[in-house]
């Protein structure tokens, strides 16, 4: 049986170039890799939103950006991260990751995330 719960709706969503806007001129919270930079604010909701930038000149196939978003968006609902706006970036080295590799990172990057907000 499938976990509705899991699911990605559209409100966890950040949809608007405005939105991405000021994740990138107001974050608080920063953790990355080398594969992977995460930028995240509060905001005004009770619920957490993810944004993605994964590109075609950081990651060329069209395989591997929508493996690393799944797998992005995977360890995003497993986050405990309650009321951030997060925009994920990849750059090149998450190119040559495995998929083991992508899980572990992104899972770690968004644990250091919760620490640190759960810090503030």
């Amino acid at each position: 049986m499938i976990d509705v719960s899991l699911g990605f709706p559209t409100r966890a969503r950040l949809l608007q170039s405005s939105d991405f806007d000021v994740v990138f001129k107001q974050n608080k919270f920063r953790v990355s890799t080398p594969g992977f930079l995460i930028l995240a604010r509060k905001n005004d909701f009770t619920y957490s939103r993810l944004g993605m930038i994964i590109n075609k000149r950081t990651i060329p196939t069209s395989v591997k950006r929508n493996l690393i978003k799944r797998i992005v968006r995977e360890a995003f609902r497993h986050a405990q991260l309650g009321g951030l706006d997060t925009v994920v970036l990849a750059r090149p080295p998450a190119n040559n990751d495995t998929k083991k590799q992508l899980r572990e990172n992104l899972t770690l990057l968004f644990y250091e995330l919760e620490r640190k907000v759960g810090n503030q």
